[in-house]
């Protein structure tokens, strides 16, 4: 594989893991009101 290409698929999953640990992390703290929640 080019190594252009890993460089570009590390960036790439590097980004959407911290995406989504950043997402997680404001699901944990209640920051988004899921529509089962919304209801009760």
């Amino acid at each position: 594989m080019h190594p252009e290409l890993v460089g570009i698929w590390v960036g790439y999953v590097e980004n959407e893991l911290a995406t989504t640990e950043r997402i997680l992390a404001h699901v944990q703290a209640g920051k988004y009101v899921f529509k089962s929640e919304e209801e009760e």
